[in-house]
């Protein structure tokens, strides 16, 4: 899936990133959504400088 990814975005600025950055995005973003759904929502906050995203309860 990993490659698949870095094929898909080669023409992208993104393409810099490599493939243990899209592993950690990817594993990120399902905890959050995983949490949402276990809180029945919540608040996404997210820091592109300290490259976390957090979710709060509503």
């Amino acid at each position: 899936m990993l490659t698949t990814i870095g094929h898909m975005t080669a023409h992208l600025e993104v393409s810099i990133c490599r493939a243990a950055d899209w592993e950690h995005a990817i594993l990120t973003g399902y905890t959050a959504w995983r949490q949402l759904r276990e809180q029945n929502g919540g608040i996404i906050h997210l820091d592109l400088d300290q490259r976390l995203l957090t979710v709060d309860p509503l």
